[in-house]
C-alpha cells in the first residue's frame, strides 16, 4: 500500500510539473533561449531530471545543450594554403602574390 501511494504521489507530482510547464508555455512565444531558461527555472524549483523537463517543454535535447556561437560563424581561416607547385605556403605569401598580380 505504501509503495502504491509513493508511485501515485510521484505520478501526480510529475503531472503537476507538466501542467506548470504547459501553463508557462501558453503565456508567450518562446524562442530556444527562453525555453532553456524555463528548463533551468523548473529544474531549480523542482527536483526532476533535465531530460524530463526538456521533454515537457518540447525541446530537442541537442538544442538545450548546444553552446551559442557568439556571432562567430563559418570556418576558421587556415594559416596555410596549398599551392600546386610550391606546396604549403603562408597566407602572407598568398596576399603578396595577389598584390603582384593586381599591379
Amino acid at each position: 500500500m505504501k509503495e502504491e501511494n509513493r508511485i501515485l504521489r510521484k505520478f501526480l507530482t510529475n503531472k503537476e510539473i507538466e501542467l506548470e510547464v504547459q501553463h508557462e508555455l501558453l503565456k508567450k512565444f518562446w524562442d530556444v533561449r527562453s525555453k532553456k531558461d524555463l528548463v533551468d527555472a523548473i529544474f531549480i524549483k523542482h527536483i526532476l531530471s533535465k531530460t524530463k523537463i526538456i521533454n515537457m517543454v518540447g525541446m530537442i535535447h541537442i538544442s538545450y545543450y548546444r553552446l551559442p556561437s557568439l556571432g562567430i560563424k563559418g570556418n576558421k581561416t587556415g594559416l596555410y594554403t596549398h599551392h600546386q607547385d610550391e606546396g604549403w605556403v603562408t597566407q602572407d605569401a598568398v596576399i603578396d602574390r595577389l598584390d603582384i598580380w593586381q599591379e
